[in-house]
């Protein structure tokens, strides 16, 4: 016995949860955090499956769930010095060229799945001889408004649904057209 009061480690409890969380079945997991994601658009409830199998990995707990999503429901406001990027040398001015051309490469996409989302970004990518970083920061900003999200730039562009996708990179191209 110790004089000492117990100390009870949030930080050792996050890391248990999101061990079991990773441990969970991809089904299992979905069907436990459909709960937790708030309101979700129909679109997004039909692919709930694929989404929550990019979160099992990056949450710790059920309540973080809603927060990591919230973009998808409404784009948050975001500054056009998110587009800047060091370590992917990209710059507000740099994003405001490789917005348009993605744009230009997604729009006549008809088969709107992850492989050819994929596809037509890295032919678009291979075209200009930009690197992949250089391409997909500033996708992902016009995409969500934030630095980070729980997948990749395909990913969020399969889970926004090709309208939604384009108007949001329209968005971010008339933010940038303002520079």
């Amino acid at each position: 016995l110790s004089k000492s009061s117990a100390v009870f480690d949030y930080a050792k409890l996050d890391w248990f949860n999101s061990e079991y969380f990773k441990a969970m079945s991809d089904e299992a997991f979905a069907t436990a955090a459909l709960p937790f994601a708030g309101d979700i658009t129909d679109e997004l409830r039909e692919k709930w499956a694929y989404l929550a199998a990019l979160l099992k990995p990056r949450v710790s707990r059920y309540g973080e769930i809603a927060g990591q999503i919230a973009f998808f429901r409404e784009l948050p406001e975001y500054g056009t010095d998110l587009f800047s990027n060091k370590r992917n040398k990209v710059t507000p001015e740099k994003s405001a060229e490789i917005l348009p051309a993605v744009l230009a490469v997604l729009e006549p996409l008809t088969d709107w799945t992850p492989d050819a989302i994929n596809e037509a970004i890295h032919a678009c990518i291979e075209q200009s001889g930009l690197k992949m970083g250089t391409v997909m920061w500033p996708l992902r900003i016009a995409l969500s408004g934030q630095k980070v999200t729980p997948g990749g730039v395909t990913e969020l562009l399969y889970l926004l649904g090709k309208k939604n996708s384009l108007k949001r990179l329209q968005k971010g191209i008339a933010k940038l057209a303002d520079i």
